[in-house]
């Protein structure tokens, strides 16, 4: 077949594979022009990291709810490129349990609980305890709580991530000590973030 460059623009007669090595280079190739798709991730043949969002929360807060209530801002919003993909999810929580007792962390998606332990009344992926009333060193202190939930969310639709905190008895705190005077004063630091990983 002979090669015909037309009035319109256009080439026909080029057979696959018929271009030299090289001619197209990323210059070539519209921004986002590339689907997920043709990337191949779907197939699996094309695996990897697609998008990284994490939310970061630096004041501290407490809750006396012996129900689970969110956590305020700590919460992170992802939108999968695929519904084929996994979401990797990464709380990171520096807790302080109640004065002699039990503090409890649970990861949720949307209003969906998914990472926790079974039907227990204190199910949760997390529980944090002070030790004895009025006592050092746990009221000087706080737990770094790190945890990884491999998500299959099946949908591109905006998908939000989010934990709930709540206490036995007492106060449990979120990003300080439970005791402030003086150099026991600590104030950390928490984050959440969401990895979207080609199936």
């Amino acid at each position: 077949m002979s090669i015909t460059i037309n009035g319109s623009g256009t080439i026909t007669g080029i057979n696959v594979g018929g271009l030299p090595d090289g001619i197209v280079d990323t210059d070539m190739i519209a921004d986002d022009a590339v689907t997920q798709a043709k990337r191949g991730a779907a197939a699996g043949t094309n695996s990897g990291v697609l998008q990284v969002v994490q939310t970061v929360k630096t004041d501290p807060t407490s809750t006396t709810s012996t129900s689970y209530t969110d956590i305020t801002d700590m919460s992170v919003t992802i939108t999968p490129s695929s519904s084929s993909s996994k979401i990797l999810v990464i709380p990171d929580l520096a807790l302080s349990g109640p004065n002699g007792d039990i503090g409890y962390v649970q990861l949720l998606r949307g209003s969906t609980v998914i990472y926790g332990g079974d039907t227990a009344t204190h199910n949760g992926l997390y529980g944090c305890y002070s030790g004895d009333p009025g006592s050092g060193p746990f009221i000087y202190g706080v737990n770094i709580v790190t945890r990884l939930f491999l998500d299959s969310p099946a949908t591109t639709s905006a998908t939000t991530y989010k934990c709930q905190f709540k206490t036995n008895s007492g106060t449990f705190y979120l990003n300080r000590t439970e005791a402030t005077s003086g150099s026991y004063n600590i104030r950390p630091a928490s984050s959440i973030t969401a990895i979207e990983v080609a199936a």
